[in-house]
């Protein structure tokens, strides 16, 4: 099983941090410490994009972060957090752990500003924002921010991003300029993850209305528009940082609301890579065709609604092996299912079915080898896509666990 540990970077307070990270490594050995394919933390820095899509290049620059949350980030440059980072890997080395993994979790809102007119809870100010309000049009999740609709063409500017040292073009899709400021960022970090939060997937937060209300729009090609977004998304991410992780964030209401209400397919996100990358090489669980046990799986998987989702969402990891095996989403779904029998939060209708897929499911696991990630918020359902990434022939997967990490 993986793990990945999710914390605050403003947990680590001011420089020097040694004593802190030794703290926080020692605190956090039994959770990432055994038999794990792949351990890492997971850190909201300023929750919002301006860490990626504000990156100009130069080490020397500012942390693009406004809150007073972080204002003792905010006086520090890419170049210190690289450094915190690499010290931070050091701390887990001491600890006997030297392959521990680094990442960030993005969410998508343009701005979290709460009351609106004072920001006196709640004041993540946007850079990004406050340049590209048009790529956040909706007012619809329960949280008190605008909406991420990654369909939308970006606006022309003249910001010189690291990728894009002359600015964005008039019409420039989002998808594939946040991918590449991703991958640009990562580089100069030593970041192995993204985890795309809150929004990334669309505005289906916590609730079952998404962008046509309850239900999706009458127009399967304008609900289509919206998984292919997405889905160029996750291969921007993955394809600009092919060595990294891509991970997602749903909504935590049901395994159908992304599907039904949300406008988003991720049978389809996961298996878009089947025509493109080697899909013969795939190791065949013989079970149902992907459509029809998606749909199963999905119908027994409607067990967080009336819960408290708010920090227990699902994670999905994006990576090519996964996406490129049509059954996968299935096989995940009811792997979950199961999980969650077990867990005494819900019961799959059809156990017995669950039981005897995750038997397959662990025995390729046993068979095919290393280097696998996932991510499950602690008692709750969960699913993972795994591999390394959308052009590695083989693919493997496991429910693995996440833990947030609190002062």
């Amino acid at each position: 099983m993986d793990r990945w540990i999710e914390v605050d970077i403003d947990w680590f307070g001011d420089r020097p941090w040694a004593d802190r990270q030794a703290e926080f490594a020692q605190r956090t050995l039994p959770l990432l410490a055994g038999e794990r394919d792949l351990r890492g933390v997971c850190f909201n820095i300023g929750w919002l994009a301006d860490l990626v899509t504000e990156w100009s290049g130069s080490g020397d620059q500012p942390l693009p972060l406004r809150s007073r949350r972080y204002a003792r980030w905010a006086g520090l440059t890419y170049a210190d957090l690289r450094d915190f980072l690499s010290s931070l890997r050091g701390a887990y080395a001491a600890q006997g752990l030297p392959d521990v993994k680094m990442g960030v979790l993005i969410a998508g809102l343009g701005q979290v500003v709460a009351p609106p007119d004072t920001g006196s809870m709640y004041d993540l100010y946007s850079f990004w924002y406050d340049r590209h309000p048009e790529l956040y049009p909706l007012d619809i999740s329960p949280l008190p921010g605008p909406d991420l609709d990654p369909r939308v063409p970006l606006h022309a500017d003249s910001y010189s991003y690291a990728t894009r040292p002359d600015g964005i073009a008039e019409g420039e899709p989002f998808p594939e300029f946040f991918g590449d400021q991703w991958g640009a960022v990562a580089r100069f970090l030593g970041l192995d993850l993204i985890h795309l939060r809150d929004g990334m997937l669309g505005p289906l937060l916590y609730t079952r209305i998404g962008p046509y209300g309850s239900v999706a729009s009458a127009d399967p090609d304008e609900n289509r528009s919206w998984t292919d977004a997405v889905r160029r998304l996750f291969r921007a991410c993955k394809e600009a940082h092919p060595e990294g992780l891509v991970m997602a964030y749903s909504s935590g209401i049901s395994g159908t609301s992304e599907w039904l209400t949300g406008c988003v397919d991720l049978e389809t996100i996961v298996a878009e890579a089947v025509e493109a990358h080697q899909p013969e090489q795939l190791v065949d669980l013989r079970v149902a065709p992907a459509a029809r046990c998606l749909r199963e799986a999905e119908r027994q998987l409607d067990v967080l609604g009336g819960g408290q989702p708010r920090e227990e969402g699902r994670l999905l990891e994006e990576q090519a092996g996964a996406a490129a095996d049509p059954d996968l989403a299935a096989r995940q779904l009811v792997q979950a299912a199961d999980q969650v029998e077990q867990r005494g939060l819900a019961a799959a209708r059809r156990p017995d079915e669950a039981d005897e897929l995750a038997r397959a499911y662990l025995e390729r696991d046993a068979l095919e080898g290393k280097h696998v990630v996932a991510a499950r918020p602690v008692g709750l359902v969960d699913i993972a896509h795994a591999e390394h990434d959308f052009v590695w022939p083989r693919s493997l997967n496991r429910v693995g666990q996440c833990h947030r990490a609190h002062g």
